[in-house]
């Protein structure tokens, strides 16, 4: 059992959910580079500015994982540094994060594929180079639908509703699925907030996810 750490069961005002797997997350550093020159000297239409590249860039990141259907793809830039870093200087590269997260690993692939196109268009449209690192890759993980199925069915009994869910989040729960069954209760995190102060879980709500967890354990005795 666990907080959702997302806003979902809070935005849709449900005590618990049931989560039937774990998103694998991909971590990349992708660097552009381009030209210095002085801000006030080097006209517009000949500058190389991996700036502008990067808005690009990061713009079709966020397009592409709202794109899909489902809604699974998560795409974050969370790191973005310029350099040299001056105000009055056209910088000469720029380097940020993607942090990539799905459920299902073809589709995560398959956006991570198309950021790589829009990339490539980018650096040759505007005469810049790039280069991607690939800092870790983890394959997501299903919940057991034996475990999945007896939460589902132990939430019912009680008069929970409890809808499935996709852990967008990583958790040890990854691990133990390479040698055991898993399964997952979410309780409801106020305004999505964790690993904060601010971070708060009703205790009514605890108690649901507790009662859930407790009967399905019952279950397999």
């Amino acid at each position: 059992m666990h907080i959702e750490q997302g806003p979902y069961l809070d935005t849709t005002n449900q005590s618990v959910g049931i989560v039937r797997g774990i998103a694998g997350p991909a971590w990349y550093t992708i660097k552009i580079q381009g030209t210095a020159g002085h801000a006030g000297t080097v006209p517009m239409n000949l500058r190389h500015d991996p700036v502008v590249g990067a808005a690009e860039v990061i713009t079709e990141i966020e397009k592409l994982c709202k794109g899909e259907v489902e809604q699974q793809t998560v795409g974050t830039v969370g790191i973005l540094q310029v350099f040299p870093g001056s105000s009055n200087v056209i910088p000469s590269e720029v380097e940020f994060s993607l942090d990539l997260r799905d459920l299902n690993l073809s589709r995560r692939n398959k956006v991570f594929n198309q950021i790589e196109e829009k990339l490539d268009q980018v650096c040759k449209e505007r005469g810049l180079s790039c280069k991607i690192e690939t800092n870790m890759q983890v394959d997501p993980v299903e919940c057991s639908k034996d475990v999945v199925d007896v939460l589902c069915e132990v939430s019912q009994s009680l008069g929970i509703n409890a809808p499935l869910m996709v852990s967008g989040a990583g958790h040890d729960a990854m691990l133990l699925a390479d040698i055991t069954e898993i399964g997952m209760v979410f309780v409801r995190c106020r305004d999505g907030i964790s690993h904060n102060p601010k971070e708060w879980a009703e205790i009514d709500d605890i108690v649901n996810g507790t009662s859930i967890l407790y009967e399905t354990v019952l279950k397999y005795i």
